[in-house]
């Protein structure tokens, strides 16, 4: 008995030996500020996210002559902290999927019992050490699954990616809406004030009454109320674009609006709407992933049924005499023959399928709304220019004409002015909305980031 119990333990303290240990990390905050404060200053990052977005000759932003939206974007993918969360989510099943698919470990049983009708050599121990052969193929289609939930999050990952540019976008095109809007506020406030210096020296000479000249501070003092609340607003979005950045609000860095009128060409959705969204939309590309681990699921469901062997030496002692033998077991697939976990997989599969048409099916509406909302804005915009404005602008002329000659009332110059700035405002607001659409229907229909420089590779299925 001793030489069997010694050698079962010296085997399993042998094994033991190879086991990982554990070491506690605590959190080191003062390090992560430190990190967070440099955030510009990471240069391999930068670059690498450059060259995904803007191609493998693109430079890491630099903060000197400030951030223009396309150098935000590579610093949003570097510093937000939702995206470093989600890929850090995503590692977790690629680390599965490096060590997925492995043979079970032996297992090794020993059992003792006493003889207590002799006194000779009272101890009768045995022993086995069982190994699993996986005849099924179970172990392949475990570890094809592990890999494709790995690429399914890597996907997951990218679409977070996705979304937190278009979000940036939309914030930025707001952000740059409202400082061209405070600009044009500014330049109608400066042609008022000169007006309400005009009224108040007409007042005085009593070409005019005094309640007009008040008039006219009244609206001077509502649009300065107003210029401020929007200058509130643009300082609320550009410390929301900071944190979409991920950078400290004190950072310090410039931001450069952007020209809202479009300088690129207009993005062409082409017949094959579904060829461009299924190369290039991160939400689908995710649920196609998500499809495949699901057929997987159902594959390694289905391989379950067949058994796999469990076979393994075995020893025994006896009143002192030895034994050697061999010991097999397999399972009979008679009665359960894992009937619920194939038909819950089957289920999850059709699910997996509703959720690609669904995605899909929004995006090409998706497209259609960008597309509409393009085209509204751009009639609105063109109407505004074309026609409106240059009214505005004659009436605006004609009266500064006409009070020269003493022949008008400086509130008809009052509400000409006023119409300008309306009209400037009212293209601003269209002007942001063709170049948000403009912006959603690029995201729909090209890429934008580089896939191939992110690892994602298609997971090989049977």
């Amino acid at each position: 008995m001793p030489r069997m119990i010694h050698a079962g333990l010296l085997a399993v303290v042998f094994t033991a030996g190879g086991c990982q240990t554990y070491s506690r990390q605590p959190i080191d905050l003062t390090g992560y500020e430190s990190q967070w404060s440099h955030l510009l200053s990471q240069t391999d990052p930068l670059s690498a996210a450059a060259r995904r977005v803007s191609g493998p000759d693109a430079a890491e932003p630099t903060a000197d002559d400030g951030l223009s939206l396309d150098e935000a974007r590579i610093v949003a993918l570097v510093g937000n902290p939702d995206l470093r969360r989600v890929r850090l989510e995503a590692g977790v099943p690629l680390a599965a999927a490096e060590h997925a698919g492995r043979w079970a470990d032996p297992v090794l049983e020993l059992g003792i019992m006493r003889n207590v009708d002799t006194g000779t050599d009272p101890w009768i121990v045995g022993g086995s050490l069982g190994f699993t052969i996986p005849l099924s193929g179970g172990l392949r289609v475990e570890r094809q699954l592990a890999e494709s939930h790995a690429t399914q999050a890597q996907l997951e990952a990218l679409t977070a990616e996705w979304q937190l540019l278009q979000e940036l976008d939309r914030a930025w095109i707001a952000w740059s809406a409202q400082r061209q809007k405070a600009e044009a506020l500014r330049a109608y406030l400066e042609d008022l004030s000169s007006l309400v210096s005009t009224a108040d020296q007409l007042a005085q000479a009593g070409e005019i009454v005094p309640t007009q000249a008040r008039l006219l501070r009244i609206d001077q003092a509502r649009r300065r109320l107003e210029l401020a609340s929007l200058e509130a607003a643009a300082g609320q979005h550009q410390l929301g674009i900071l944190a979409l950045m991920g950078l400290r609000p004190d950072a310090g860095v410039q931001l450069l609006p952007s020209e809202l009128a479009m300088t690129q060409p207009e993005p062409t959705v082409t017949a094959a709407e579904s060829a461009l969204i299924e190369k290039s939309y991160p939400p689908l590309l995710a649920k196609l992933a998500a499809y495949d681990a699901a057929e997987l699921t159902l594959q390694r469901e289905i391989r379950k049924q067949y058994p796999d062997l469990t076979i393994g030496p075995a020893i025994e002692e006896d009143e002192g005499q030895s034994k050697i033998g061999l010991g097999l077991s397999i399972p009979l697939p008679v009665i359960n023959r894992n009937q619920r976990g194939i038909a819950e997989a089957r289920a999850q599969r059709e699910l997996a399928q509703a959720e690609v048409e669904r995605v899909y099916q929004q995006a090409v509406s998706d497209i259609a709304a960008a597309r509409y909302r393009l085209d509204a804005a751009t009639a609105r915009r063109t109407g505004i220019v074309n026609e409106l404005s240059p009214l505005v602008e004659a009436q605006v002329r004609e009266v500064r004409e006409l009070i020269e000659l003493g022949e008008a009332e400086v509130l008809l110059l009052k509400d000409a002015l006023e119409a300008v700035v309306e009209a400037r405002l009212a293209v601003i607001d269209a002007e942001a909305d063709e170049a948000a659409a403009a912006a959603m229907l690029r995201a729909l229909t090209e890429p934008g980031i580089d896939w191939e420089q992110s690892g994602t590779t298609d997971t090989e299925t049977e």
